[in-house]
């Protein structure tokens, strides 16, 4: 699957794949990485067409955050469904990361 990367002014949006784990997994972190490594570190990851994530996912989101944070940007989660939603939840990472229900608002939360 292909990502896709779309700008909203200082803002960049990957589009999620439909998981993320392996394969799709390393694709999603190569986009996230090319964002980075532009320095476009103020990221929204739209989760909406995902259906899982793995330990590794949950690692690869955490890792990245942290990342743009040094750089005084942030990874922005964006449309989770139901299940990954309470992946999030459980995991305690919807604490760590600051997560929308939608990309409107997840864009929006870079204005505060």
């Amino acid at each position: 699957m292909t990502q896709k990367t779309s700008a909203f002014g200082a803002i960049e949006v990957v589009r999620a794949p439909s998981t993320l784990s392996g394969a799709d997994r390393e694709q999603c972190a190569a986009e996230i990485q090319s964002c980075i490594e532009r320095h476009r570190v103020r990221i929204v990851l739209d989760l909406s067409n995902m259906l899982l994530i793995d330990s590794n996912g949950l690692e690869m989101l955490l890792d990245y955050n942290e990342q743009c944070l040094r750089r005084g940007g942030e990874v922005v989660l964006a449309g989770a469904n139901a299940l990954c939603s309470d992946i999030l939840h459980i995991t305690g990472l919807d604490q760590q990361l600051n997560c929308h229900k939608d990309l409107r608002t997840a864009l929006g939360s870079f204005a505060r």
